[in-house]
């Protein structure tokens, strides 16, 4: 997916022995991309694949770089909507 442009880039996240989270895979890409892999055959049935015999496969979207400051600001103004207390 790299290699043909579908993807920018993706990294392989293995934690130390923790109890709850055993690795995930990290996939960088635009919103555009993110988008057109989601809705992609193959990644879906590699998903349904691996739901097969890998336990709680979740993907989760997320926000990195200039995204970061986007969610920043919506929480900002979630939390001057809160009632502030004496």
């Amino acid at each position: 997916m790299q290699q043909d442009g579908r993807i920018e880039a993706f990294d392989v996240v293995l934690p130390e022995p923790n109890g709850e989270l055993n690795g995930y895979i990290s996939v960088h890409g635009s919103a555009a991309q993110i988008d057109a892999l989601r809705h992609d055959e193959e990644f879906v049935r590699n998903t349904a694949d691996a739901m097969m015999i890998v336990d709680r496969v979740r993907h989760i979207a997320g926000y990195t770089n200039e995204g970061v400051a986007r969610q920043v600001e919506v929480y900002r103004d979630a939390i001057a909507k809160v009632p502030q207390r004496a």
